[in-house]
């Protein structure tokens, strides 16, 4: 399950667990070589051979059986609490992908009603530079938070999408742009405004609806994963 969310990827997991199992193999592969000398102590009768077998037997015992695997219980136990925080790491990053992405699209909504304010308002100066500055405004909080949680995500689908959406929303950008200048030469006639921008918004609203869909079933995915996990162990 670890691997789903790259827990047991880490470098410091692989050298605990590499640890661990050299451990094992030490402390419990070592515990079948005792029982052998002893019995060829026996066979060889008293005597010093017989006594300096036995004698290294137990020495060598305390070292590479007992000790061995106190160590493979220690290094087992921090090999499973750094797969476990990377794993919490992993959903709470989730999380924050997907919050991040439900609120670009949101914010994208936002943007396009303020055009739709520009145009119902424009003939208002005041009115066409709040609504018309707002837009803006959003349209580079949009850009950078792209930017941003692009950068966050491996590659893979939902990096596609948005990557996609993002050069989708700058085109747009431009699009409407050159629309707010022929609406200003029609005399703020909205009418004009509209028909310049038919349809220009329906790619990038479909683009950032799937990469928020996309990284919001994968966060709830990673959540059921470590509901899971949890009652495990």
């Amino acid at each position: 399950m670890f691997a789903a969310v790259g827990g047991v990827d880490t470098a410091i997991y692989k050298v605990f667990f590499l640890l661990h199992i050299l451990a094992v193999i030490v402390g419990f592969g070592s515990s079948f070589v005792w029982p052998v000398l002893g019995a060829q102590a026996r066979n060889l009768g008293p005597g010093p051979a017989s006594l300096a077998i036995s004698q290294t037997a137990l020495k060598y015992s305390k070292v590479l059986t007992t000790a061995a695997i106190y160590l493979a219980a220690l290094f087992g136990i921090l090999a499973l609490n750094t797969s476990i925080d990377t794993y919490a790491t992993s959903v709470q990053a989730g999380h924050r992908q997907a919050a991040s992405a439900s609120a670009l699209h949101s914010a994208f909504k936002t943007q396009v009603q303020e055009w739709k304010n520009t145009l119902l308002r424009g003939k208002d100066p005041k009115a066409l530079d709040r609504h018309w500055g707002a837009f803006g405004r959003v349209e580079k909080d949009i850009e950078r938070t792209t930017g941003q949680l692009v950068a966050s995500l491996p590659p893979g689908e939902a990096r596609m999408l948005l990557e996609r959406f993002s050069q989708a929303h700058h085109k747009m950008g431009e699009q409407y742009r050159g629309a707010y200048a022929e609406f200003r030469a029609a005399g703020f006639d909205a009418m004009a405004g509209d028909k310049a921008v038919q349809g220009l918004d329906r790619e990038p609203a479909r683009l950032i609806e799937e990469a928020s869909a996309k990284l919001t079933a994968q966060s709830e995915a990673l959540s059921a994963a470590s509901g899971v996990s949890s009652r495990c162990t």
